[in-house]
């Protein structure tokens, strides 16, 4: 695995990124709450896993914009099938420890499934995401932006000290669920992971400090712009950091 010298502000590498399209379709402004309860429901013989905004097969030029998701057991976005494309300003937010989400997941989990489509062009913008069991993003593909996010008590599983929660879901990569921002070549369908732009985010969590950014097998994080990584150790202090960052 690649990591930044440290995941703070001076952790960065250069490389210009391109600027995907504004969205022309909406899915804004959506409440939701409990999602993936009661987990005996879920269908785990087939391996699902409940979202709060899921997509699936070629999806381009949408937006998931300002939606309100709170105690999701499961992911808070799947982006299968999305592409340029964006999610902005949404809250997802989960206040119990790991063992009350035994579907927990990432906060946003990029993915390919469909042949028609590359992951490419999506803007992640403004969120605030909070009490995720594993990671922050799950990452693949080209041209992303990751940009002034908050991501506060990631990685609640404490992997991978704590095992039983099933941290260790790839042998070969053992930083797969306990980093903030995982960028990866994919799992079913291999894409080239460069060329993204990940900057002002914020992050706290179990481990964060040494695993704000990784990098898996055939991502090299020099081919991404890494810059201003903020590590949070205590989130009381987040604030303070928010007013750095815009400057005032």
């Amino acid at each position: 695995m690649v990591r930044p010298p440290g995941c703070n502000p001076d952790a960065r590498t250069r490389l210009g990124g391109s600027i995907p399209p504004h969205p022309t379709a909406w899915y804004r402004a959506i409440t939701a709450e409990r999602v993936g309860y009661p987990p005996e429901f879920v269908d785990n013989e087939n391996q699902a896993t409940p979202v709060g905004v899921d997509t699936a097969g070629d999806v381009s030029k949408s937006a998931y914009n300002e939606n309100r998701f709170s105690e999701i057991n499961g992911k808070c976005f799947d982006l299968d099938g999305f592409h340029d494309g964006e999610v902005r300003g949404n809250t997802c937010v989960n206040k119990g420890d790991a063992g009350a989400y035994p579907n927990g997941h990432f906060a946003v989990v990029f993915n390919n499934n469909d042949p028609r489509m590359k992951s490419q062009g999506v803007r992640i913008i403004g969120n605030t995401f909070e009490g995720m069991k594993f990671g922050g993003v799950f990452l693949i593909g080209q041209g992303q932006t990751i940009e002034d996010n908050t991501f506060t008590r990631i990685n609640t599983a404490r992997c991978n000290d704590r095992l039983a929660f099933g941290c260790l879901y790839l042998q070969t990569e053992p930083d797969l669920l306990r980093t903030g921002i995982y960028l990866s070549r994919g799992v079913k369908r291999l894409e080239e992971t460069r060329g993204n732009s990940i900057r002002g985010n914020r992050i706290s969590g179990y481990g964060m400090k040494a695993r704000c950014v990784v990098a898996g097998p055939g991502v090299a994080l020099k081919d991404d712009v890494i810059a201003a990584i903020h590590v949070v150790r205590n989130p009381d202090k987040l604030q303070f950091l928010e007013r750095q960052l815009s400057g005032a």
